[in-house]
Order: structure tokens, then sequence, then C-alpha cells
């Protein structure tokens, strides 16, 4: 950033404002809540992470007294890779070292920094491998310059307070002999802003704040179990805490859903055990050949979307998109949730739009259909680009003319040769798979028809 800040300043005489830019994309892109704990579940599964565990922490006192580790904390911990080039990500507002990779939901993702959503600067240690550790302080008021805002709060994570984060870290690993990632969110309180600037004005580590609530909701175990059926790598979630915790494990019975990664896995069975019910989950999944028209005649256009992204050397450069025709559906149920049926679009992970649902009477099994593809997501990140569009016309719109519409046309050709198709597939291995009764096998019809 400060590179980035000091050549504009010389080319133009322009000093962007971080906190400004971070500000404007809370508000624009990133979701709060439920959305910022999936966008961290994702950086794990990326990492080909097996292990995610979380929690809340009082802070380290009487151990230190520094503003960032003596207060009300969330906690994050994986034990997937932590490679060179992740700290320069983490430490980036705006470079992409996904970009280029098709097997990482991150390039199609909202990064990490939806987190300042609940704090203002946020503390990391990696583990690349046993005995060693990487360590970082994110504080987004540092500018380099005496007398900045929360400059109490330092530039780089002293030594007795790396100490205590290394420990901890090992705490939270089942085996040392993996690596590990442990992300330490100081959440936002008057107390600890002091009267100072904030990114935005609210306080999640503050007794009166709702912005966590999320994390006590009901129906939070049956969410993440969602999440976790989607993701190619991770098999346990673990929330630590005395009253709502949990422990979710995804218990393979005929292969698990590996979307992004090579091959073509057809057909998949598996469930996710630990929340109040299982999960149970049968899955079709395609992959459409490279060369196979219309996809490889757009990704040969011209105009097909490129961004800057850094590789392992630290290099920037200029890279296609890696997206493929890939398509999923997804069948799942857990019982004891009230009758109905939750039908919901996804890149990779389950998007926050496109959701739509239908109760059904006289049951109290919770049905959920997800249709994957590699879409292009809209500017808010939340949705997919031109969905709405999709239905607006009897024919589809071939003319690539500019990028936008190039991006409409492969998410529309996507959604009707490659995951549309698998639909009825994945029905009918359903419905043989959890040995649906006739009676529920109608009342799933009735509402998909609704």
């Amino acid at each position: 950033y400060y590179i980035y800040r000091n050549l504009l300043q010389l080319m133009s005489g322009l000093i962007p404002n971080v906190i400004n830019l971070i500000t404007d994309n809370l508000r624009d892109r990133y979701a709060n809540g439920f959305p910022v704990l999936k966008e961290l579940i994702q950086n794990a599964d990326d990492a080909q992470a097996k292990c995610f565990r979380f929690g809340h922490h009082v802070g380290f006192v009487p151990e230190t007294s520094h503003p960032l580790l003596a207060g009300p904390a969330l906690w994050f911990f994986n034990d997937g890779q932590f490679k060179p080039e992740d700290k320069k990500a983490i430490g980036s507002l705006a470079e992409n070292s996904k970009a280029g990779d098709a097997a990482t939901i991150g390039k199609f993702g909202l990064g990490m920094k939806s987190v300042f959503h609940l704090a203002e600067a946020f503390l990391y240690v990696g583990i690349p491998c046993p005995g060693e550790s990487v360590y970082d302080l994110i504080n987004p008021w540092e500018t380099g310059e005496p007398g900045y805002l929360h400059s109490d709060w330092g530039k780089d994570i002293p030594e007795q307070e790396r100490h205590l984060l290394h420990q901890f870290a090992l705490e939270q690993m089942a085996d040392q002999n993996r690596p590990g990632f442990l992300l330490w969110l100081p959440l936002r309180t008057k107390a600890l802003l002091d009267g100072k600037g904030a990114i935005i004005d609210s306080c999640a580590g503050d007794f009166d704040s709702h912005e966590l609530d999320f994390l006590q909701e009901t129906d939070l175990p049956k969410r993440l179990a969602a999440v976790l059926a989607m993701l190619p790598h991770l098999e346990r979630i673990t929330y630590i805490h005395p009253e709502k915790g949990f422990d979710l494990r995804l218990k393979a019975e005929k292969g698990r859903l590996s979307l992004g990664m090579s091959g073509d896995a057809a057909t998949v069975r598996y469930s996710v055990e630990g929340a109040s019910e299982s999960l149970f989950v049968v899955a079709h999944h395609h992959t459409a050949d490279r060369n196979e028209q219309p996809f490889s005649e757009l990704k040969q256009d011209p105009k097909w979307p490129r961004s800057q992204a850094r590789d392992a050397n630290g290099t920037i450069q200029q890279v296609s998109d890696k997206s493929r025709p890939e398509g999923a559906v997804v069948f799942s149920h857990m019982d004891g949730q009230g009758g109905g049926l939750i039908v919901d679009w996804a890149v990779f992970l389950p998007l926050e739009e496109h959701s739509g649902k239908v109760s059904i009477q006289d049951s109290s099994r919770s049905f959920r259909i997800t249709l994957h593809g590699q879409f292009f997501v809209d500017a808010g990140r939340k949705g997919i680009f031109g969905f709405d569009d999709w239905f607006k016309a009897a024919d589809l719109v071939q003319d690539t003319y500019d990028e936008k519409a190039l991006r409409a046309s492969w998410n529309r050709l996507l959604a009707e040769k490659v995951t549309l198709p698998l639909l009825l597939p994945a029905l009918d291995s359903y419905c043989h798979a959890s040995k649906l009764k006739d009676k529920n096998i109608e009342q799933l019809t009735k509402a998909i028809d609704t």
C-alpha cells in the first residue's frame, strides 16, 4: 500500500485514503454478519485446510495491556497452507493472488477485508511448518507519518504478544505437524476507539451491540452445514462456545463434491454430522470439455476478462480469468427443521441473492437445492451478473460486443447447458439414495414446480 501510495503521489499528486476505500467497500460490496464468517471459511478451504475453528475471547489480561489484545475478540484458526504470497495478499486492499487459479473459491469472493465490519485492525500468525512463524498487524490507520490516529496500536506485534498468539495457535492444533493460521480480530469498542475515528460507526464488542447476534442464532449450525457441504477440502467446522457451540464433520459415503478440482465425479453422496440433525447430501457434478463450444469461443474472445494478479515470486502480471464451464446440482435435506424447500444459486458457495423458499405443509423436512456454476458475479459480489435478464427474453443474446455482454452470455450459457441439465438426474439419484417415500417425492416436486 505504501509503495502504491507513494507512486501515485509522484505520478499525480494524489494520495489514496485507505480508510475511505475500506468504508466504501464495506458499504457497497461486503455484507456484515454471516457472510463475514463464510468468507473466512472460504479462505480456509482455498488454503486446503481440513479443520476450521472459531470462538470468542475476553482478551489476554493480565498477560498484556496491548489495546488490540487486552479486549474482547473473535479468533479463527485453520490448518491450511500459509505461503509467502499470502502475507502480501492479506496486507493488500486490492491485489488478488487467486485470479489465475480456477480451483480456488476466493477468485470469486469478497476477500478477508470484510472483517473490518467488526474490527479496526487485526493480527495474525501464520505457521507454514513446525518451527516457523509469520506475524503481522494490519492497521489501516498506520500511514507511516507521525501522529496518525490509533498510533498507540503500533506498526508491528511486540515480542511478548507474538508469544501469546503463537501459544494460542498451538492450542488449536489437533496435529502440530500440519501448518496453521490464526486470525485475531479485536472487536471494535468505544473504549478501544478512545474517542478517535472509526472505519464504520458500529461497535461489535460493546455489550449493547447486535453485530454478533448471527453467532447465537439457532440455525447457524444448519447454515454452516450447507456451506461445508459445498467445499472440496474442509472436513470440520467447530464453534467453541459454552452454550451455542457445535462441531460439524463431513462424512463421505460415496465420494464428496470437488468443485473447481480436476475430474468429474458424476454422482456423490455424503452427510454432515454435528448439527441438531444430520444433513444428507446427494450431488451431480459436471465439467464440460475445455474445447466445447460455445465456451471455448467465449474464452478466446479478446474481450474475455483479464485482471492483475501477483504470482508466487511476487511479480504482478495480467492473467486471463480461469473460469471454466463447470456446474453442479446439490440436493440435501435436514429433518426437524420445519417443512420447506430452499433453492439457491452458488459460485462455489451459496450467494446472498437469488435465493427462494417454498413452505411444505405437514412436513418437518427442510430440503435444499443448490445450483452451482463458475459464474461471473455482479459488482456487489452478492449475485450472478445479468441474472435477472435471463428471463426477460426468449432467445439468448449472443452478441459479445463488450465485456459485460460477454459475461452475461457466459453466465446464461453455463446455466442452460451445464448446470440446469443436471437437475433431473440429480433429483432421481437423490430420491433413490435417500429412499424418499412417494409422499415426500410428491411434496418435493410440487415445491420445485412452484
